[in-house]
């Protein structure tokens, strides 16, 4: 009897939650120290080395950094972060002064080299802890809207596995904080829809202020939180004191997150600007067909997710279900606008990727239930743990193997770094693209270039340079679509066909060619 009693006690969604949260945070830690201490991405030295100069010289004006937009949040959260591993690193003797702490060495893009490898991956964890808090969010967010702490939790198993959350959430960049601060925006607004309290408000204005600091695009989850608002109690759930704290409190959040706004808020819209003007222009390799591009990630990714999203979608329009629509108006209106772009990439769609989990999830909940009410209880059971431990297994695969295949790709570049050094003679004039592997410039004399074909091979052998080094990571990208890139493939071949081939490293599929100029 007591037994039994004690079973009962057990709370059960409380403890699938704790294994789903240990399951995100063991998936994200795995391999955490990728590369190191050599960074491969091409964006996390420049987050990182913005991070320690405002950590260092407070110094508030954005001309200081190379570039404050998109993602001015994570030089601020990531400089806080900086405050205790100073203080602890100065108590164990290893920093005297904040100069003691090493920047990122960027060679070229996607070339950087650090000395002390707890400074990135100090920046890692914080992204991982935003990474994991999403899973939570997504598990509130389902409770609330959906009332079935199964939906909640399905969808938060979801992303703890999704290969594209995990990979993200173990870089320096803003797209991790980027969905968190979407879901925790949704949070809010679900509670207006549900509540109408002035917390609900306070944290809407609070996540919107973040969101804006981290990446622009995200803050089309304003729709489904004028949508809250308008359906709670109409054009008075909007003219009226709690907005003016809404207003208030995402100014507040915007300007402790992105404080270069006080000395050039000109320089601050500026860079914004930028950043949707790269987008909408184009980027070689990440461009053209951005609808098609889209929809076959999504499929080949999350394709039975994403049919039952659609399904979810489809029963909540024809039942008029208000939660479902407002759970839908976030993906379907910010897929409209990246599709709009030129520029496409797999990042850029993380922000849906946890609302699809959540539809989907409701989808299986309302399945389930129905066939239990249809006093078929075991069947409708058995159904629903079957769907979601074949889709868990499946996205749990993939982040395996995806996260395998990071490693292997580094591989070449490792290899060809060793190769160079044990192999090259010293004090070789070499030119490198980006992407190429870390060149000791201590030992070579060294000439990054964006691509090699800007410059001719009278250019190469007026500078009496010896080797140049090229990298799948940037010719690449033109191979892969020799139509549209017709032109810069003729220059790539024929800079290889007059340069003599030194040493070719493939590993992982990712090729890093070794080239002589010969007069």
């Amino acid at each position: 009897m007591n037994y039994t009693k004690r079973r009962r006690d057990v709370n059960w969604p409380a403890l699938a939650m704790m294994s789903v949260i240990t399951l995100a945070v063991a998936l994200r830690v795995w391999n955490v120290d990728i590369g190191l201490p050599y960074l491969y991405h091409p964006d996390e030295p420049r987050y990182i080395g913005g991070a320690q100069t405002l950590f260092k010289t407070l110094d508030l004006n954005p001309r200081a950094l190379t570039d404050i937009s998109p993602g001015a949040f994570v030089y601020v959260v990531n400089a806080i972060a900086y405050v205790p591993y100073f203080v602890g690193g100065n108590l164990l003797g290893v920093f005297h002064g904040v100069a003691d702490i090493p920047p990122p060495t960027v060679l070229n893009m996607g070339v950087a080299r650090t000395t002390l490898s707890t400074t990135i991956l100090l920046g890692r964890y914080v992204s991982i802890g935003f990474g994991v808090g999403s899973v939570l969010l997504v598990y509130l967010i389902g409770r609330r809207l959906i009332t079935a702490a199964a939906a909640g939790i399905v969808a938060a198993l979801m992303l703890a596995v999704s290969p594209d959350a995990v990979y993200h959430s173990r870089l320096v960049t803003p797209d991790t904080f980027v969905v968190f601060f979407v879901l925790l925006t949704f949070l809010g607004a679900g509670g207006i829809l549900k509540y109408f309290r002035r917390r609900d408000y306070a944290l809407v204005g609070i996540a919107l202020g973040c969101l804006a600091s981290a990446k622009i695009s995200g803050l089309v989850v304003v729709i489904p939180v004028l949508m809250a608002l308008l359906q709670r109690k109409g054009w008075r759930s909007i003219l009226n004191r709690r907005m003016m704290g809404l207003f208030a409190a995402g100014a507040i959040a915007y300007v402790v997150t992105t404080p270069y706004v006080l000395v050039d808020p000109i320089k601050v819209v500026s860079d914004n600007l930028n950043e949707v003007r790269h987008y909408a222009d184009g980027h070689p390799g990440m461009e053209g067909e951005t609808l098609a591009y889209y929809i076959g990630y999504l499929w080949r990714s999350d394709g039975f997710v994403c049919a039952l999203m659609i399904v979810e979608i489809l029963r909540g329009l024809l039942r008029k279900s208000i939660q479902v629509v407002f759970l839908a108006l976030f993906p379907i209106s910010y897929f409209i606008l990246i599709s709009i772009f030129v520029v496409r990439n797999d990042r850029t769609l993380l922000p849906i990727m946890p609302f699809m989990y959540v539809l989907a999830a409701s989808c299986l909940v309302n399945v389930s239930t129905t066939l239990m009410a249809d006093r078929r209880t075991k069947l409708g059971i058995a159904t629903f743990l079957a769907v979601v431990g074949v889709t868990t297994c499946i996205s749990l695969a993939s982040t395996i193997s995806m996260t395998e295949s990071s490693a292997a790709l580094i591989g070449s570049r490792e290899a060809a770094r060793v190769w160079i050094q044990g192999n090259l003679p010293l004090g070789s004039r070499i030119v490198f693209e980006a992407y190429s592997p870390y060149v000791d410039p201590q030992r070579f004399e060294l000439w990054p270039v964006g691509r090699i074909i800007d410059h001719s091979r009278a250019w190469y052998l007026d500078k009496r340079i010896r080797y140049v080094i090229v990298s799948e990571g940037m010719f690449g990208r033109y191979f892969a679509d020799r139509n549209q890139y017709a032109f810069e493939v003729l220059q790539y071949e024929a800079f290889f066909r007059e340069s003599e081939l030194v040493a070719r490293f493939n590993d992982g599929g990712y090729e890093i060619r070794i080239v002589a100029l010969n007069r």
